[in-house]
């Protein structure tokens, strides 16, 4: 394994110890927000109300500013010195601040036209129509935080510093639990206005906070802000150049989240919060993509300034391989579990059995066919960012909307919500495929070893999945029942041989992906 390579390893542990813990307070989040609100009105109207503000928050956040800000940062700091670097990410706050603060402005002023989009099944409910579109303009003001966070992260990310960025989501949600808390023991018989707010202040204070926890540790890498527009016109178009096509493609991705929305708020009531529920799950295992993404971008960057395209094209299948070989036995997984795994998380409270565990679980189905590519696309696109190609993966996000789009009206008669979630899979997949063929035509990947790799986990993942079907049936059979401590046996048993499994399976075939993980972990040591 390279010295780069070994880095990967290395920044993507850190990143990923980083985001699991923001996921298991995000986890920890969900199971209250299931626990309080189930998939009734508050529910729904936190589903939508999160819609566009997350949308912002993936434009001039980590989906936007930090993969065309990073490369350019690099190559300055590579180029020139840290004090350049520094002068140009001091620039582009300024401009960031006045950005984001007229798009939020402008946001508000136009939430109700955004509200009655994304919820128009129920425009005919004023007061859940009302509290979706208060929560809507209380939450827009969170993105000016969020874009400040990321820029962070961009600098800290450029100087190899991963942890702290990356945990910084965990101080978010814990904020936002805190709001929860509030909720469960001092606002339970307050008017659900009263209950939703308290929780959307919890979550501002939560962004303020994830910028704030990063501010010693730029400090500590010696960074200096000291803007100079005037000094770094050019390298600011650049980034704004950059930036439009990178906007474009993750407003096309939104889109799909829009109209998933749209369609689903004329469905059975909770069919929106059972598909935010089971996004959010699913988004537990897609942590591993993102800190392998975030690992991967600095070195990529590195290797696009010295143009070495051979190290290149081994990092990114290094990096590629890897999330193949952890995701799709975590997909099988999820599929053959997803109701024992609903159960034990957010079966509880005003989450029902009855209701909203089989809308959940449905959904959460659909959404893990896609997981590998919800995945693996958050790195594969690195590899055009890094070389600063934001056009390639506009066209091809465009191209995979218009499909999700007509799967979406295709699948939604007869699958309801779960066609919904099955569409975006679909299309994500078919985002995966066009990656890796383009990046194969500007000789930035080997087709043929994508290839390869994604047809051997995919046999692995298929008898890791049988087998763990097969556990799972059978604890349920021998151990029936309903109590929270039967649902954990139920879980825990099948997950167990699922491990088990994976490692028998992956000495005896010699996989040399999953050994490589196992051998870094110190209890296999």
């Amino acid at each position: 394994m390279s010295e780069y390579n070994g880095n990967i390893t290395k920044h993507a542990f850190f990143s990923a110890a980083g985001i699991y813990l923001s996921r298991i307070t995000g986890l920890i989040r969900e199971i209250l927000m299931a626990a309080l609100f189930g998939t009734g009105m508050i529910a729904d109207a936190f589903s939508v109300a999160n819609v566009f503000p997350n949308m912002l928050r993936r434009v001039f956040g980590e989906g936007g500013l930090l993969v065309v800000m990073l490369p350019i940062y690099t190559q300055k700091r590579l180029q020139e010195d840290d004090k350049a670097a520094y002068q140009y990410a001091s620039s582009v706050a300024v401009l960031l601040f006045f950005i984001v603060l007229i798009v939020i402005i402008a946001s508000i002023l136009i939430a109700p036209v955004i509200a009655s989009i994304a919820g128009w099944g129920w425009v005919g409910i004023p007061e859940k129509f009302k509290l979706t579109l208060t929560l809507l303009r209380t939450l827009f003001w969170g993105i000016l935080f969020i874009s400040f966070s990321t820029w962070a992260s961009a600098i800290l990310n450029a100087h190899k510093k991963f942890f702290i960025p990356t945990v910084s989501a965990a101080i978010a949600n814990l904020f936002w639990v805190f709001g929860l808390l509030i909720v469960m023991y001092f606002s339970r018989n307050k008017s659900a206005t009263i209950q939703a707010m308290t929780v959307a202040f919890g979550i501002l204070a939560g962004g303020l906070f994830q910028f704030l926890l990063q501010v010693p540790l730029l400090r500590k890498i010696g960074f200096k802000f000291k803007s100079n527009l005037k000094a770094n016109i050019k390298d600011l178009i650049l980034t704004g150049k950059l930036l439009i096509p990178a906007l474009f493609a993750l407003g096309v991705g939104e889109i799909n989240v829009l109209v998933d929305y749209f369609l689903a708020s004329s469905l059975t009531e909770g069919s929106v919060a059972a598909l935010t529920y089971a996004h959010r799950l699913v988004h537990l295992p897609m942590g591993l993509g993102i800190a392998m993404s975030y690992a991967t971008l600095p070195v990529l960057s590195n290797h696009a300034v010295l143009e070495d395209k051979t190290s290149f094209r081994k990092s990114l299948y290094f990096s590629t391989s890897t999330i193949f070989a952890i995701l799709l036995p975590i997909t099988a997984y999820i599929i053959v579990l997803n109701k024992q795994i609903v159960r034990v998380l957010l079966e509880r409270g005003s989450f029902s059995a009855a209701i909203s565990t089989p809308l959940t679980s449905g959904a959460l189905v659909m959404y893990a066919i896609g997981l590998l590519a919800f995945g693996a696309n958050k790195t594969l696109i690195q590899g055009f960012y890094a070389v600063k190609d934001t056009k390639t993966p506009l066209f091809i996000a465009a191209a995979a909307m218009i499909l999700n789009v007509g799967l979406n009206f295709a699948l939604v008669g007869s699958l309801q919500h779960r066609g919904l979630a099955l569409a975006s899979s679909i299309a994500n997949i078919f985002y995966l495929i066009f990656l890796i063929v383009l990046l194969s035509k500007k000789k930035l990947a080997n087709i043929m070893s994508y290839v390869d790799v994604a047809i051997k986990y995919i046999i692995f993942s298929t008898a890791v999945g049988f087998i763990t079907y097969i556990s799972g049936k059978l604890t349920i059979l021998f151990l029936p029942g309903t109590t929270f401590l039967m649902r954990i046996i139920q879980l825990g048993v099948p997950s167990i041989i699922w491990v088990v499994t994976i490692i028998i399976l992956a000495k005896i075939f010699k996989i040399s992906e999953i050994e490589h993980i196992l051998s870094k972990m110190k209890f296999w040591k």
